[in-house]
């Protein structure tokens, strides 16, 4: 673990590390509420909800009022989004 990490950002790390495991082997997907994807994005909540709103952003559930996302989700994200150079523009391209 990154000892460089604020106590909010290793309180999110444990809870991470613990929803796996109890996952681990189970076939459920660890389901994080927007406070917890924004920080395991690294990005602001405000972020996440505009790109929600823009329909560019992650995969989420809405669950009544509330926002959700799987951390599935998340990474697949996350790897779409991953470049070799400032000029490559990825799959949407």
């Amino acid at each position: 673990m990154n000892t460089s990490l604020s106590p909010s950002e290793r309180e999110d790390y444990e809870r991470l590390k613990r929803l796996e495991t109890i996952s681990s082997g189970t076939g459920i997907d660890p389901v994080l509420n927007e406070d917890e994807a924004a920080r395991y994005c690294r990005q602001a909540r405000i972020t996440l909800a505009k790109a929600r709103l823009k329909g560019d952003g992650p995969p989420f559930l809405k669950l009544g009022k509330s926002v959700r996302y799987l951390k599935s989700d998340l990474d697949q994200y996350l790897a779409s989004k991953r470049r070799r150079s400032t000029s490559d523009a990825g799959a949407a391209a």
